[in-house]
């Protein structure tokens, strides 16, 4: 018989049933815990593995997600909107922006940005400076080819985080990240960065994954809408092609060309100006002899016929001095009888040339007294003048006492602008109104027009003159209008869009 005492070794206890159990020693339960430790730290980094392989899918599908919605959008501002969106909901930040440069060599331009768009809007000065903050911040993060990050944790590189770090003191902004859209097969460094976009506040843990693995892709679709973007000149002839297309394009089509048709039509051109009203001849009445003026009898505005009385000059010295220039001469007339009965001839001749002096003397004031009445030489109207205020005081000769315009026929000065000079020219037919009358329209003839430019109301115009028939002396001196020259025939649209285009040739200088 199999001593049980056989199966009992150092490594078992007999067991009160007489089965022999197994014996577990210090060293080998140290062991045991060991392996317990490995299994398990094995354990945890398959797990951190396969949440980082999670992750890294999750961060690739989003990528992937919105590189497509970016390849839908037609345009670079619609894509601009999709990317913020997107990436505000994926890093969940409380701002994003996005900066592109069109452009090699121009600079950085916020295309799109997200927000609280709750808050109340601060004023321009306010908005435009926080625009520069960021712009200068997103300029200072393209020069660099890494993720740029704020804190900075890296002291080397805090010298060139200046403008990031303005921007979150001014904006109390806790953390920003920023990353360079650059293209992966770029070989010039100044066409790698297109475009910048700036996280603010990002409370995802995987923002700084996303932002590496999204950089590449999003600045390649960027840049292709970027460049596909049609110019004007193609957006307007897809439109033009759009609208055409069905009836309603057609007939918009058909009214297109007959507004074409319409624009060549040869019409004849009309230069507007303002215009003046002035007599044909001016007469200036001036002051005979020196002395005082006795009495005015007319005033501005008056009609007068040839003859008629208009001042009067008092005679009173005028008679004095002939009274006694008549004395002097009845003297020397004396005198020279009694050289004669003297026979002293030679005496005698020289008094009778004095007589003659005298006597011219005489005449020369009897034809001032004549004048002391000052009568009109034509039949017109006072335009100017009013001495009443100066009766009883002395006058100087010369001095103009009244001015007279002729009636029956007055000149209008029309005040051409010079940009319009070259299509006016003499023979050319004019119609125009004053605004005392304006229901009344005269027509006329340019008569000639002035070489020399003059400056009326602070504008450089050429005067032409046309001359107006008034039997019924409606019109007075300065009285002001409207004309109209009718000159020759241009199509219509040079008539109506001419001026534009030589404004805008002078601005462009051209």
């Amino acid at each position: 018989m199999l001593d049980s005492s056989i199966l009992v070794g150092h490594n078992a206890i007999p067991l009160g049933s007489g089965i022999a159990a197994p014996v577990v020693t210090p060293e080998q339960n140290d062991a045991s815990e060991q392996n317990d430790a490995t299994e398990q730290n094995d354990a945890s980094e398959q797990n951190d593995a396969l949440e980082q392989s999670q992750q890294v899918a999750r961060t690739l599908a989003s990528v992937i997600a919105m590189q497509s919605s970016c390849d839908r959008c037609s345009t670079l501002h619609q894509a601009a909107e999709q990317v913020v969106r997107t990436v505000k909901d994926e890093c969940l930040a409380s701002e994003v922006v996005l900066l592109w440069r069109k452009h090699n060599g121009q600079g950085l331009a916020m295309i799109a940005r997200t927000g609280d768009r709750s808050k109340p809007q601060s004023d321009q000065q306010t908005d435009a400076a926080e625009d520069a903050m960021i712009i200068a911040a997103a300029e200072e993060s393209a020069a660099r080819d890494s993720l740029t990050t704020w804190p900075v944790t890296d002291d080397i590189n805090r010298h060139a985080s200046m403008s990031i770090g303005q921007l979150a003191k001014t904006l109390s902004i806790k953390s920003i990240l920023a990353v360079r859209l650059s293209e992966a097969d770029s070989i010039d460094e100044s066409l790698s960065g297109r475009g910048v976009l700036m996280l603010m506040n990002a409370q995802s843990s995987s923002a700084q994954s996303f932002l590496r693995v999204a950089s590449i892709p999003l600045s390649s679709s960027l840049t292709r809408i970027c460049d596909e973007q049609p110019s004007w000149i193609d957006s307007a002839l897809r439109s033009t092609m759009q609208m055409t297309r069905g009836r309603r394009g057609r007939i918009m089509g058909g009214c297109l060309v007959l507004l074409m048709i319409l624009m060549l039509l040869p019409v004849r051109y009309r230069v507007t100006a303002s215009l003046e009203m002035q007599p044909v001849q001016r007469r200036f009445i001036a002051v005979p002899f020196d002395g005082p003026l006795k009495q005015a009898h007319v005033k501005p505005g008056d009609s007068v016929a040839v003859g008629d009385l208009l001042a009067s000059m008092d005679p009173r010295e005028i008679d004095f001095e002939i009274a006694g220039s008549r004395a002097q001469w009845d003297r020397s007339e004396q005198e020279r009888k009694a050289l004669m009965v003297d026979h002293d001839f030679a005496g005698s001749k020289l008094a009778a040339l004095d007589l003659e002096r005298l006597k011219n003397q005489i005449e020369l004031l009897e034809l001032q007294r004549q004048r002391s009445e000052i009568r009109s030489p034509i039949d017109g109207v006072v335009v100017s003048g009013d001495p009443v205020q100066s009766e009883g005081m002395p006058m100087s000769r010369g001095e103009s006492l009244f001015e007279l315009a002729p009636l029956g026929e007055m000149v209008a000065m029309v005040a051409v602008p010079e940009a319009d000079i070259a299509e006016v020219r003499s023979g050319m037919e004019v119609t125009f109104f004053v605004h005392a009358y304006p229901n009344r329209k005269i027509s006329g003839i340019v008569e000639r027009v002035h070489p020399k430019a003059e400056l009326r109301s602070n504008e450089n115009v050429f005067v032409a003159e046309v001359l107006v028939k008034d039997p019924g002396g409606l019109f007075r001196p300065g009285m002001q209008g409207r004309a109209s020259i009718i000159g020759d025939r241009h199509p219509l649209g040079w008539n109506w869009f001419h001026p534009a285009i030589h404004a805008v040739r002078h601005a462009i200088g051209w």
